[in-house]
């Protein structure tokens, strides 16, 4: 009976999945904080882990921890080499990323000039900033297909028709802040 159990358990000891692959998202969040979420592929029993710059994390640069869905939440302006570990009892698996603190968007700048015919190219880009996502509103209304020449509400760089007048604001967002400026255009060649 006890070689039987002995075999069982080595059978069990080899069934173990080892851990294949791990995955690290991050993203920044209203207040300037990182959410981090570490997960792995295949694997028995994965146990995690977080290092920043070789070291535990601290209390000091951790907010939050979900050890159930594997996630952390960074305080802010919290920045270094941060790598996840992930391991079982047949292997272990590490992913590292480098990450900086959050940054707001800061400010916004606006150059608008005529062109040939007529149109006028605007451009809008942004100090600071993680992932700026840019948006285009002209007298309140977002810009149609009709008045641009190039480009859509989601780039920062557009070209208007001819004769498209009226108050033009570009605005740019990310997770952390939004910051819009804004600028009356006239017609080109007037």
């Amino acid at each position: 009976m006890e070689a039987v159990l002995g075999l069982v358990v080595i059978l069990l000891g080899l069934s173990h999945a080892p851990v294949s692959s791990v995955l690290l998202v991050s993203e920044c969040l209203s207040q300037g904080e990182r959410r981090v979420s570490c997960s792995s592929e295949g694997g028995d029993s994965p146990q995690y882990s977080w290092t920043l710059d070789g070291r535990t994390l601290t209390d000091a640069e951790l907010l939050s921890v979900n050890n159930e869905d594997n996630i952390i939440i960074l305080k802010q302006h919290v920045s270094g080499h941060l790598v996840c570990s992930v391991k079982n009892n047949v292997n272990s698996v590490s992913k590292e990323q480098k990450i900086s603190a959050c940054a707001p968007v800061t400010s916004v700048l606006m150059v608008s000039e005529c062109q040939f015919l007529g149109q006028r190219r605007v451009s809008c880009s942004s100090e600071g900033g993680d992932s700026p996502q840019y948006s285009w509103t002209l007298d309140g209304r977002t810009l149609t297909d009709a008045e641009l020449l190039s480009g859509n509400n989601e780039t920062n760089n557009i070209t208007l028709k001819q004769h498209i007048s009226g108050h033009l604001v570009c605005s740019v967002r990310n997770n952390v802040s939004e910051v819009s400026k804004e600028q009356s255009i006239c017609t080109c060649g007037e």
